[in-house]
């Protein structure tokens, strides 16, 4: 069935408001959809960060439906990704026939994995690095965020990640130093030059070891001899949540 066809009648289906029934193509949400799954698309009036939607998208004029997580909800644009894809979409409400919930496998019912803040983060960050890399898949596969995050959500090792916290307020107060800003607790927390150092390289996740191996660079020190001090530093921050541990 062609793909305009698809749409015309998920469109129709969404009206209903009762859940249906799609089969799985392609390879974009592995590990969670593969191909062959049935998955239950269930119509909603509000989605949430983390959901699993069908909607369709229009790219270089030619119709395509995906099934991607929502990673992203601003100014009324719907920004989702696969979680095996690298490029992020964005999408209004009417373009959105539901959400998965709930996976057929080999006449199995699956429920659908719970999505984490660590997912989340972790894939915007590869977003980025392929808009970084001019959408060049290639060069995208060989960064590190690339890398770690293949071997958290593909491969499924356990790495603890770190990232700068968003969230807050971050004022340059001079050259080297920095004033954070909590606006919920009304805290106010002052860094030096190389917490602002730390902060400048986890505006994109990293690894205790990768976040070690860059700040070497930068200081010409060998690794034990800013271990502790990172170690302390990021522990102090996570309480303060100037970074958050993924």
């Amino acid at each position: 069935m062609e793909t305009s066809m698809q749409i015309k009648i998920l469109s129709a289906l969404k009206k209903t408001g009762n859940p249906f029934q799609l089969t799985v193509t392609g390879y974009s949400m592995n590990p969670v959809l593969f191909e062959g799954d049935i998955i239950i698309v269930s119509p909603d009036n509000d989605y949430n960060i983390g959901d699993i939607l069908v909607f369709a998208y229009n790219q270089n004029n030619r119709d395509e439906l995906l099934i991607h997580r929502l990673l992203e909800i601003k100014d009324g644009m719907y920004y989702c990704k696969g979680d095996n894809a690298l490029r992020m979409e964005k999408t209004p409400m009417d373009k959105i026939f539901g959400k998965v919930s709930e996976i057929k496998r080999n006449g199995e019912n699956i429920p659908v994995p719970l999505c984490t803040e660590k997912l989340i983060i972790m894939s915007k960050a590869v977003n980025t690095m392929f808009f970084k890399r001019r959408y060049n898949s290639v060069k995208t596969r060989e960064t590190y965020i690339y890398k770690i995050y293949n071997k958290i959500f593909i491969d499924g090792e356990d790495i603890k990640m770190y990232v700068k916290n968003e969230k807050l307020d971050y004022i340059d107060t001079d050259d080297i130093s920095l004033a954070v800003f909590n606006p919920e607790s009304g805290d106010t927390h002052f860094l030096d030059e190389t917490a602002t150092d730390i902060l400048q390289i986890l505006e994109q996740p990293h690894d205790f070891d990768a976040l070690i191996e860059k700040l070497c660079g930068i200081y010409d020190a060998g690794p034990e001899e800013i271990r502790e001090d990172v170690m302390n530093f990021l522990k102090d921050a996570a309480e303060k949540r100037i970074v958050v541990e993924l």
